[in-house]
């Protein structure tokens, strides 16, 4: 299944870098595992690192964006 990193962060598709950086923060406030004591934590912090680090790139958030928009044609926006 592909990832929608845009919903991992909880930001839309046309968030800037300083609205990516913050969403971030956010997010790994929440999740985090020493506030957060789902049994899920480490997998949460880890989608929202993840998340994190191909949208905080701009070459690799234009490849992953492509990828996105191929996904979602073929089988809708089932992520």
């Amino acid at each position: 299944m592909f990832v929608d990193y845009y919903k991992v962060l909880e930001i839309p598709a046309t968030a800037s870098q300083a609205e990516i950086q913050k969403a971030y923060r956010r997010a790994a406030m929440k999740w985090h595992p020493d506030r957060y004591k789902g049994a899920d934590a480490n997998e949460r912090m880890a989608s929202v690192n993840e998340a994190y680090c191909i949208l905080r790139d701009p070459e690799a958030r234009r490849k992953y964006d492509a990828e996105l928009q191929r996904y979602q044609s073929l089988f809708g926006s089932r992520t």
